[in-house]
C-alpha cells in the first residue's frame, strides 16, 4: 500500500502496457528504485473471486509468465519462495473451502495455474494453442493421480 499523496503528487501510475499480470510488481520495483517505501499491512486481505474456466486460467498464466520476461519481474521460481508459496496457497484453499470437494478443486486450479506458468517460464516461445493442448494431458494425468474429483 502507498499513501494517497503519492498518487496526487506524482506522475507514477501502473504501466498500462502490461496486458495481464505483473503490473503491481513492476510498479513497486519502479517506485522502490526512486526510494519510495511501500507500507506493508499484513492483516489487510484482498481477495478475487472470478468466474474463470480452466482454459482462461491457462491463458492468464501464460500472459503473466510472459510479462515476467518483458518487464524483468521476479519469476517466483526460487525454491524457498515456492515452498512458502505452496504452503500459503494450501492454507488459503482450506480457509476458502466449505467442503473437501471444493478444497480439492481449488488446489487443482492452483496446480493448473502453476504448471502452465512454469511451462511458459521454461518455454517462453510456446504458443497459447500448444500450451492449452499440453494442459489437456496434464489435466488428465492430474485427475488420475488424485482420483475422482467433484467439479
Amino acid at each position: 500500500s502507498y499513501k494517497a499523496e503519492l498518487f496526487k503528487s506524482s506522475s507514477e501510475r501502473f504501466n498500462e502496457e502490461i496486458e495481464y499480470g505483473g503490473t503491481e510488481a513492476e510498479f513497486h520495483r519502479r517506485l522502490e528504485s526512486q526510494g519510495i517505501a511501500m507500507i506493508y499491512l499484513p492483516k489487510l486481505k484482498v481477495t478475487h473471486n472470478p468466474e474463470i474456466t480452466e482454459s482462461n486460467l491457462v491463458e492468464k498464466a501464460r500472459k503473466q509468465a510472459l510479462a515476467t520476461f518483458k518487464y524483468d519481474i521476479d519469476r517466483g521460481d526460487n525454491k524457498l519462495n515456492m515452498k512458502s508459496y505452496q504452503k500459503s496457497t494450501q492454507i488459503w484453499a482450506l480457509k476458502s473451502s466449505t467442503n473437501r470437494g471444493q478444497y480439492q478443486k481449488l488446489l487443482y486450479l492452483i496446480d493448473l495455474y502453476d504448471w502452465a506458468y512454469q511451462k511458459v517460464i521454461q518455454e517462453p516461445e510456446i504458443s497459447l494453442r500448444n500450451l492449452k493442448w499440453s494442459s489437456y494431458f496434464w489435466k488428465r494425468s492430474k485427475k488420475k493421480s488424485i482420483g475422482r474429483m467433484v467439479f
